[in-house]
Parts: structure tokens; sequence; C-alpha cells
């Protein structure tokens, strides 16, 4: 992960509310329901249970028999949330990947999309006016 933030600053997904207008689409953004320090934390946690090895180690291994974990639900449910509706900004900083999980106008299915940022500009992701409601 230090990697990939120190080839792309701005790598996190940045969660959107976005609205129907009648020439489009109008993308807000949002606070973020997990912040990148948060995932960071519990990437670094789970990562021992997530990468344990091939299955002939794992049925070797004696693991606890919990099967209710609400701790980890609870942040499964935030990652969710700033994924559900969200942008990544490329590299460039002139577009951005705009996904959703679930498209409510299209049977729910997932989708992604390419995009200018606003105006065409490249545009700083951690700026104050990146996808700030218009005027």
């Amino acid at each position: 992960m230090s990697t990939l933030e120190k080839m792309h600053p701005h790598f996190y997904p940045q969660p959107i509310k976005q609205t129907k207008t009648p020439t489009g689409f109008h993308l807000q953004a949002r606070p973020s329901p997990l912040s990148k320090d948060e995932f960071l934390r519990l990437y670094h946690n789970c990562g021992e249970m997530l990468h344990r090895g091939n299955l002939r180690k794992i049925l070797k291994g004696q693991f606890p028999k919990q099967i209710n974990f609400p701790e980890i639900t609870a942040k499964v449910q935030k990652l969710a949330d700033l994924l559900a509706q969200h942008i990544l900004v490329m590299q460039s900083g002139e577009q951005m990947f705009l996904a959703m999980l679930h498209n409510i106008d299209d049977n729910m299915k997932a989708q992604v999309a390419i995009a200018e940022t606003p105006k065409g500009e490249p545009m700083d992701f951690a700026s104050p006016n990146f996808l700030k409601d218009p005027p």
C-alpha cells in the first residue's frame, strides 16, 4: 500500500453522491465512511488472516471456531459504503473512474465509466474545489 501511495498519492476512492439532472448527472463529494488511515489499519490487521497460504497449510492449522465477528462486520460495511458510489482520480488528474456497485437505473448491476475531471482541467484531488457544488 505504501508503494501504491508513492506511485499515486490519490489512489484512495472518494465517495460521491450521484444525482440525476435534466442534462445528465451531478456528482458531489461526500464524507468517507472509512478513512484511508482506517483502511490501512484494517488491511494491516487482516493481512495475516487473509494471506494464510495454500489449502494444505490452512487445513493443518488450528483456527478459532468463532463465527460472529461484529467488529469485522462493521468495518466491511464501512468499506461497502465507501465503494457503493465512488471515483478514483487517475494519476494525471485529468480523468477519473466513476464506479457504482449497484446501479439502480440498470438492474443493480455494477458499472464503471471514465470521465474528465470538472471542466476538463487537471485538478488537485485534495483541492477544496474538487467536486464542489456549483455556485
